[in-house]
């Protein structure tokens, strides 16, 4: 789905950018480091605490939870668009 950069609200920019800073930052060194990983079995051998708890402090991992669960808050009207635009990043 591709969306027009003057379609999103602010809060989508924001939630955007930071999941491009996530995957800068955090997501594409650890998997060129630890592309071998994959094929472990074990899930706590695949992705270490620190980068699930850094997706963690921006929401990256509860979106899709309702907000009274813990789930990051997100507009209705506006999260089909809102979650293309950070699985798109």
């Amino acid at each position: 789905m591709y969306v027009n950069e003057n379609e999103l609200t602010e809060d989508q920019r924001l939630m955007r950018d930071a999941a491009r800073a996530f995957v800068k930052d955090y997501l594409k060194p650890y998997i060129q480091s630890n592309w071998q990983r994959e094929w472990a079995m074990e899930p706590e051998k695949r992705i270490t605490r620190d980068l699930l708890e850094a997706a963690d402090r921006i929401g990256l991992r509860t979106l899709a939870v309702p907000e009274e669960f813990g789930g990051t808050p997100l507009d209705p009207e506006t999260e089909i668009r809102t979650f293309s635009v950070i699985a798109e990043e």
